[in-house]
């Protein structure tokens, strides 16, 4: 038995996928097994790609790439957008992804995924973030998961006004804090159970309830839960 080191060619590619689709079917597993790759384009040149892997029921993003000239103009959320509509729907239940803290954490948190372990390092850029969202929701009866879904999808569009946000600090007791990303923290937890009844989304959680309006994405207030 020899053990060395190669370039992947044909033949190794075949043996891994032959392999490894007959270990998901002895395991009575459906595969799903794809790769995918999209990719931004200006004029005919290359703004922006997104590579990934589609498995089980999990699509992983691997890489997501932005040119340099083209950051901040909001290539980067319209390529994730594009995995997640491509998934959507076609029996994968979540997209997972890890980024390194001097890539993009708060970018990922900002368009709805849940923090779900940080790797700590010495040095801070480099612990590793594991992110996961959940995409499941569009065969949702009558449409009202797809509804709680586009809520979690817009997270960044939440918002209040400055008489709002006094209102739900006074409300809350909550003292002297960002209160759009502590309702944001909330909205995004696993805990809360949300709810669409006629123009407003409301967010049940740990004995508050938080009340945003469907259209604007404003948060009109948040209070205590009567008991």
């Amino acid at each position: 038995m020899e053990i060395k080191r190669v370039v992947e060619n044909d033949r190794i590619g075949k043996f891994i996928n032959e392999e490894f689709s007959q270990y998901a079917t002895d395991c009575v597993v459906t595969l799903n097994f794809e790769e995918f790759c999209f990719v931004a384009e200006d004029n005919g040149k290359i703004a922006g790609v997104i590579t990934g892997r589609a498995y089980y029921n999990e699509v992983h993003i691997g890489d997501l790439i932005v040119g340099m000239a083209y950051r901040r103009d909001g290539i980067g959320s319209k390529l994730v957008a594009a995995v997640e509509d491509a998934y959507r729907g076609k029996g994968y239940e979540k997209i997972a992804l890890t980024t390194f803290g001097f890539q993009a954490p708060e970018f990922y948190k900002k368009l709805g995924y849940k923090l779900e372990f940080v790797r700590k390092d010495k040095d801070p850029k480099l612990s590793k973030y594991f992110y996961l969202k959940k995409i499941n929701y569009s065969s949702g009866i009558n449409g009202k998961e797809t509804d709680i879904q586009k809520l979690v999808d817009n997270i960044d569009r939440v918002h209040t006004t400055d008489l709002g946000a006094d209102r739900i600090k006074k409300n809350l007791s909550l003292g002297e804090v960002d209160v759009v990303e502590w309702c944001k923290s909330k909205i995004l937890s696993e805990k809360a159970e949300i709810s669409k009844q006629g123009k407003n989304w409301y967010v049940c959680i740990e004995g508050c309830i938080i009340t945003v309006n469907a259209g604007s994405y404003t948060i009109i207030t948040a209070h205590k839960e009567k008991r």
